[in-house]
């Protein structure tokens, strides 16, 4: 990894939350400083806190190196994001190369295994029931993953953007199958990662799977010349122009000009939300 990250008003919004103070200290290397707060707020069952602990002690971390990332459990997505935000401080910070290679490492290791479950407990979601826990945790691991993708592809680390891209795909499918305003930029993101890692083919998979499964809204849309689409049903139908725009020019043909042409036109309609009469008194 070469790309050097710079702590920008986006990344800034990235730290706020209830840790922020945490994230301060280590984006401005008071190490010290941050050291005093931890073992002024002992808290033994505080994984984060024991790690931190002995990371900037020992320059190890026994406890992450023991903790189970792999198997979805209550606030496995809370560690798994703070130890991500470990990752980008440390980055920013540009001090500590061991440490936070030794959580990055940690973390991206254990997503395979943490996915893999993540895909058996959904239980074939949602034509079969899930467990509420499996559900909001796993999509909190996913918007994690969101932002692990956007960190490697800042580091300019392809192989590990390509696996988190894929991971974080797969959470997609088992816990949102249904919500294509998700699964389409999903899989679109995993054809393109595809594509600029050298595999156009399974790019052309990605792609026509979103066109076979989308593109029922655009005929409903055509049956019904009068609707426009909302923000969801807006972002579906650009799923589904990018997909035939992208099997066009993988396949060098043009086959799907129609389509896309029809995607334009219902994509210009304006929107106009359906107003809910009120009873009268």
């Amino acid at each position: 990894m070469t790309h050097q990250l710079r702590l920008t008003d986006n990344l800034k919004s990235f730290f706020d939350n209830d840790r922020k103070l945490i994230w301060d200290m280590i984006l401005e290397n008071r190490i010290t400083e941050l050291l005093d707060f931890l073992s002024g707020n002992e808290h033994p069952e505080n994984v984060l806190e024991n790690v931190l602990k002995e990371l900037f002690t020992g320059s190890f971390s026994e406890t992450l190196e023991n903790q189970d990332l792999t198997t979805i459990r209550t606030d496995c997505s809370l560690l798994i994001n703070s130890l991500i935000r470990v990752v980008v401080a440390l980055d920013v910070n540009e001090q500590y190369e061991n440490l936070l290679q030794q959580v990055a490492d940690k973390v991206v290791d254990s997503l395979p295994g943490l996915v893999k479950d993540i895909r058996k407990q959904a239980n074939g979601y949602p034509a079969n029931s899930i467990n509420a826990m499996v559900w909001m945790e796993a999509a909190g691991i996913r918007s994690g993953l969101g932002s692990l993708i956007y960190y490697y592809k800042e580091k300019q680390d392809l192989n590990r953007e390509h696996l988190v891209t894929i991971l974080r795909t797969q959470v997609t499918l088992s816990i949102m199958g249904h919500y294509k305003e998700e699964v389409g930029p999903d899989m679109l993101r995993a054809a393109d990662i595809k594509e600029r890692i050298g595999q156009p083919d399974v790019a052309l998979n990605f792609y026509n799977a979103v066109k076979r499964d989308f593109e029922d809204e655009l005929e409903w849309f055509l049956e019904n010349p009068e609707v426009g689409a909302d923000e969801t049903e807006r972002i579906i139908l650009s799923s589904l122009k990018e997909a035939c725009l992208s099997i066009d020019r993988l396949t060098s043909k043009s086959n799907y000009e129609k389509e896309i042409a029809d995607i334009e036109k219902v994509l210009s309609r304006e929107y106009v939300e359906e107003e809910n009469d009120e009873d009268e008194e």
